[in-house]
């Protein structure tokens, strides 16, 4: 039975939440196989789960998860029963995140060196485009 790349990359981002909140019930600290494990988790839902379509909806989502986790973390740290768990369950979540992001961003930079036509649409300058058509079609 074969698995389409989306699905392995489901698999991924599931087993990826599982694996974190296993590590965060049952660790006080990452150990090096933990933070392995989570970023290869994180390096194959950045290379096979985001489409080309998809790319500024999670780079977007991504970067905004990743500043409010700093700021969610002050807020739990109030919290004394179940602060330490999520504090680490988030931390570890960090650990599957950023390597995606890296994987999307290394993917955009390559895209947009071959052509600024392949950038996603609020990347690629649609303004200059629509100024040039207006200026065809005047002529």
């Amino acid at each position: 039975m074969m698995f389409s790349k989306k699905q392995v990359g489901f698999f991924a981002f599931v087993a990826g939440l599982f694996i974190a909140a296993f590590v965060a019930a049952t660790y006080t600290t990452f150990q090096p196989i933990h933070i392995y494990a989570l970023g290869l988790l994180g390096l194959t839902i950045g290379l096979l789960n985001v489409e080309a379509k998809e790319v500024w909806a999670y780079m977007v989502a991504s970067i905004a998860f990743i500043l409010s986790i700093s700021a969610f973390s002050s807020v739990l740290s109030e919290l004394p029963i179940v602060s330490h768990f999520l504090i680490r369950f988030l931390a570890a979540l960090m650990y599957v995140i950023f390597p995606g992001v890296a994987v999307v961003a290394l993917r955009i930079i390559y895209e947009a060196s071959k052509s600024p036509a392949s950038l996603p649409h609020p990347l690629r300058g649609e303004k200059k485009a629509a100024k040039t058509k207006s200026k065809r079609r005047k002529r």
